[in-house]
């Protein structure tokens, strides 16, 4: 028994959304099929939604392999989304490594397992109301840019 094997290099690349959800359809129907399908491309929100097995290359070196949860499972949630009215001296707190603030909500980038205890319960002791407080799984293109920075030194 024969097993088939696409191989394809950034197909998508200069497809407009239009084609490129007919080709990922025609892909998906052929891994239906029992065909091994094997594509590189920069697109990690299509590696997210429609790949087994991801390996992530850089420079010619193995950073990363495995399915999308065991990936996410090594790399926890470390991006808070958070929407306040009052105090905002929480956001100075030592756990928050980085803030980015929108209209509306502030975006926080976390360390340590009781950062998000912490956040609390200093909000709550300085009269801040908390609208709303979201722990947000990183991307896959978090997650790269994380690996890809972190092997290169930055």
């Amino acid at each position: 028994m024969s097993h088939d094997l696409i191989i394809m290099d950034e197909p998508f690349t200069g497809l407009d959304p239009v084609n490129a959800g007919l080709l990922m359809e025609v892909l998906l129907e052929q891994r239906a099929r029992g065909r091994t399908v094997l594509f590189s491309t920069h697109r990690m929100d299509q590696v997210e939604k429609h790949c087994d097995s991801i390996a992530l290359i850089y420079r010619g070196r193995l950073l990363l392999n495995g399915t999308l949860n065991d990936i996410k499972k090594d790399n926890p949630a470390r991006r808070l989304l958070v929407r306040f009215s009052g105090n905002s001296s929480f956001l100075e707190l030592d756990c928050i490594i980085a803030k980015k603030e929108y209209a509306g909500s502030t975006e926080l980038i976390v360390n340590g397992d009781d950062a998000v205890q912490r956040i609390i319960e200093h909000a709550v002791k300085s009269n801040t109301r908390l609208t709303h407080l979201e722990l947000v799984e990183p991307t896959l293109e978090d997650i790269f840019i994380e690996t890809v920075r972190g092997s290169a030194g930055e």
